[in-house]
């Protein structure tokens, strides 16, 4: 009984561990990352139909991966040894780190620091039902815009490494 009562323990302990950090901050879903948002080793942001799923791997690769395919749609091509995180920071860029420092990064285009308006973030990232992770922005005096890597449909992307 008493091998049981800690086997049931370690498993519990386990599944902890797997538990998602990423700081998903729209009350009611899970696809979308907000802005200072990042996602530790294999932690996965799915969309919300959960046929896609946006992970950072162990060898420091940020994927987008549909449900049941081994290929990757879209891929940040970095990979290093000793992963620490992905994180979107408010200047619309992801940035990949591993031990000792900055791996990879987008140009997001903001020149400078983005702070939430007074009706929410002016941009989030969201992987969505059709297979296409997008950033949105919707900055004042700038027209509504979005980038993304182009998977939509589930469609391997052409532009590997590159969120356009």
């Amino acid at each position: 009984m008493k091998k049981i009562a800690l086997l049931f323990a370690f498993v519990s302990l386990i599944c902890l561990s797997f538990k998602s950090n990423a700081q998903i901050t729209v009350p009611g879903t899970t696809d979308v990352i907000q802005a200072g948002g990042r996602i530790g080793v294999n932690e996965r942001v799915y969309s919300s139909n959960r046929q896609y799923f946006l992970t950072y791997q162990d060898d420091s690769n940020l994927c987008l991966y549909k449900v049941g395919m081994s290929q990757a749609l879209w891929s940040s091509g970095s990979v290093h040894s000793a992963p620490m995180y992905a994180l979107f920071d408010q200047y619309m860029n992801i940035i990949i780190y591993a031990a000792g420092g900055e791996i990879w990064r987008t140009n997001g285009g903001a020149q400078a620091a983005i702070p939430p308006g007074p009706g929410g973030p002016y941009f989030y990232w969201v992987v969505q039902n059709d297979g296409n992770f997008v950033v949105y922005y919707n900055i004042p005096g700038f027209p509504a815009d979005s980038k993304s890597t182009n998977t939509a449909g589930g469609v391997v992307t052409k532009h590997n490494h590159q969120i356009r």
